[in-house]
């Protein structure tokens, strides 16, 4: 451990060094996930369309929500 006690510059090149490691990591996750989208979206793409597909529909509320918004306020529970 002397060795990197004595040399201040030797601490600076594994700094750097990890800092490499770290970044290269980095880019090398986000290149996978890049790969994984693409092949998603080529998926997709390929997959034929259903004319039938069911359309999105509002989502149903709890009747004592619709009971609280239509009424003044007023009523206690």
């Amino acid at each position: 451990m002397t060795v990197l006690t004595d040399n201040p510059t030797l601490g600076m090149y594994v700094a750097a060094a990890v800092a490499l490691v770290v970044v290269v990591g980095l880019f090398a996750y986000l290149w996978a996930v890049d790969r994984r989208v693409s092949e998603i979206r080529r998926a997709l793409a390929e997959r034929p369309a259903t004319p039938n597909a069911p359309t999105l529909a509002e989502p149903l509320r709890p009747q004592r929500r619709l009971k609280e918004e239509q009424s003044d306020g007023n009523l206690r529970r």
